[in-house]
């Protein structure tokens, strides 16, 4: 067994950067056994059905964004390594949510940095627990539509795997999710949602076009 005593010599202690503070009326007492910059691990005392559990682990991580990226008629994603995947897998735009920084302000600021691109409009595909026991944070998903290029410094990236930029059509995007090209579950749901909110755009495009001005280009592509 190992305490949060132990694990701070093998890892350097930061504050965590995250916002997120789980309670509900089932948490009977939670403390914090360790943390860095990126992870918080708790022990939590929870009540549930009358049955007291004193060791229930919980682990928070900064919440963060995804988001799926259409520009000229074609979608962007990258290719990329990670180290938990075994091989290459597709990804969308994605980050986490700095503190004090609302979700759609992030899909904003990740679009900015890691693709120079400005959404024309930016739809709201729903927010989502990342593990329902364990935490693991919570991840808000967009589409953004109508992309135009400007001109920004491109941004040092803290991401260590390899990545390459592609750009599928609407038939290679619902390919490739048809074929699990994107292996994180939070990708695929980004791009399955993506892909159900374009298959109703005259619903999407009324609902977008409320709160931005949308350019006509915008229609689904088939």
């Amino acid at each position: 067994n190992i305490n949060g005593q132990q694990l701070a010599k093998y890892f350097p202690v930061e504050k965590f950067r995250g916002d997120n503070v789980w309670e509900t009326d089932k948490t009977r007492k939670r403390q914090v056994m360790f943390e860095t910059s990126r992870l918080r691990l708790e022990m939590h005392s929870v009540e549930i059905n009358h049955n007291k559990i004193d060791d229930w682990l919980f682990v928070e991580i900064p919440n963060q964004i995804n988001v799926l990226v259409e520009f000229r008629g074609q979608f962007l994603v990258f290719n990329q390594t990670k180290y938990g995947l075994k091989g290459w897998s597709l990804a969308p735009v994605g980050g986490y949510i700095e503190p004090g920084e609302t979700p759609q302000e992030a899909a904003v600021r990740e679009l900015n940095e890691e693709l120079q691109l400005v959404a024309g409009a930016l739809h709201y595909l729903g927010t989502f627990r990342v593990d329902v026991n364990r935490g693991c944070g919570q991840v808000s998903l967009y589409l953004a539509a109508n992309c135009k290029k400007i001109k920004h410094e491109l941004l040092d990236s803290d991401d260590l795997e390899i990545h390459d930029l592609k750009s599928l059509s609407y038939k290679q995007l619902k390919e490739s999710y048809a074929r699990s090209a994107f292996q994180e579950v939070k990708w695929t749901a980004t791009v399955g949602l993506g892909l159900n909110a374009l298959a109703e755009n005259e619903r999407v495009y009324r609902a977008m076009s409320s709160k931005f001005k949308l350019s006509t280009k915008f229609r689904m592509i088939t």
